[in-house]
C-alpha cells in the first residue's frame, strides 16, 4: 500500500459510508461534498476533504519491516448564518460525530492488516462574507499499514 492508497482507502470508505453514519446521527444533515485534497478557497458547504499531512514508520522496526502510518486529515468546512453560531457549532460536531463512528465502523469491518486510528483533532470559527461564519474542524486519522 502507498501514501495515496492510504488516502484513497480513507476517501472510498468515507464517501460510501458517511452518508449512513449521519443520517442515524440526524436525518436532516446534508449530504457533504467530498474531494480528497486541501481546498481552503472552496466554498461548497458542507465540504468534507480527505488528505495526508504526514507519514512515518510505524515503530522503531518499522521501516525494516514495512510498516507505516500515515496521518490524513478529514476536515470539515461549512458556512453558516453569523447570528445563529451556536446552532452551526452544533451541525458540525454532529457531522464530527458521524465521522468518529464511520472510522469506528471501518475498523470492525477490514480484516486486511491496516487499521485506522483517531487521533486529535482541532476546530475554529471565523467571519465569512455575508454575515456568515465558517465552522472548520479536522479531525487526524492515522492509517497503519504495510507497505
Amino acid at each position: 500500500m502507498s501514501v495515496r492508497q492510504a488516502v484513497d482507502a480513507l476517501a472510498d470508505w468515507i464517501e460510501a459510508q458517511f452518508g449512513t453514519y449521519l443520517q442515524a446521527i440526524s436525518g436532516t444533515l446534508a449530504t457533504p461534498t467530498y474531494v480528497r485534497s486541501r481546498r481552503p478557497y472552496d466554498n461548497r458547504t458542507p465540504l468534507l476533504q480527505v488528505y495526508a499531512t504526514s507519514g512515518r514508520p510505524y515503530d522503531d522496526a518499522g521501516q525494516r519491516n514495512r510498516a507505516w502510518a500515515v496521518r490524513c486529515a478529514v476536515h470539515l468546512s461549512m458556512l453558516g448564518s453569523a447570528s445563529d453560531s451556536d446552532g452551526s457549532q452544533d451541525t458540525a460536531l454532529a457531522y464530527h460525530q458521524a465521522l468518529i463512528n464511520c472510522v469506528n465502523a471501518y475498523n470492525d469491518s477490514q480484516a486486511t492488516g491496516h487499521s485506522l486510528i483517531l487521533d486529535e483533532w482541532a476546530s475554529d470559527d471565523f467571519g465569512a462574507a455575508d454575515n456568515q461564519t465558517r465552522h472548520e474542524w479536522a479531525q487526524i486519522v492515522e492509517m497503519r499499514y504495510f507497505a
